[in-house]
């Protein structure tokens, strides 16, 4: 399959799910693992509709199952989310945010890059919300697990001083983000990543 090939990953993920339900039914965790990369396929591909559609089958699944889906269940509920949450439709988003965020702390624990995803989603709304105080709460906290998870010189560090930065310069802490700001060109500059200025 070629990267970027999103029909071609549809096709595919659709066979191994129907293979799924002819071999282990449908409410299997292995079904409800299929409909959950189906339903991100649809989203990477921009179909919302039939993400939407498959993603809530998946956590319907998963929420009946008798065995420790909490992993999946929070994946699959972050997925709903981000389709919401392209949507405009923040009422819809934010509870599925924070249902996968308690999900993701019980199954990773707190400090883990599944929360600090989750973390930035939900400051990502937050700031789209113009809730620039819970935007930074959440953005700060996200940062820090990311510095622990992945150390204090990652290339994912750089867009995650960035988005903050643009958090507190949108809350009108000016200071706050030219610190973060300056730590972002240091970093990129010190692995030799280039960043993109606007002119």
């Amino acid at each position: 399959m070629v990267a970027g090939d999103f029909d071609g990953a549809i096709k595919q993920i659709s066979e191994a799910l129907d293979l799924s339900i002819a071999n282990f039914g449908e409410n299997d965790p292995l079904t409800s693992l299929s409909l959950e990369s189906l339903g991100r396929a649809y989203t990477n591909k921009g179909d919302y509709e039939r993400g939407k559609t498959v993603l809530v089958r998946a956590i319907k699944n998963l929420e009946s199952s008798p065995f420790d889906i909490r992993q999946a269940l929070a994946e699959c509920k972050r997925l709903l989310a981000v389709i919401y949450d392209y949507q405009s439709d923040y009422s819809r988003a934010q509870p599925l945010y924070e249902q996968s965020l308690v999900l993701s702390e019980s199954a990773f624990g707190h400090d883990s890059r599944e929360v600090a995803l989750v973390l930035n989603n939900l400051a990502n709304l937050y700031m789209d919300k113009a809730d620039y105080v819970a935007a930074a709460r959440l953005g700060e906290r996200s940062l820090a697990i990311r510095q622990k998870v992945y150390g204090p010189n990652h290339p994912l560090l750089i867009v995650a001083l960035n988005n903050l930065a643009s958090v507190y310069e949108w809350q009108g802490n000016l200071d706050r983000a030219e610190e973060l700001f300056k730590q972002s060109v240091a970093l990129a500059e010190s692995i030799g990543f280039e960043l993109a200025v606007a002119v």
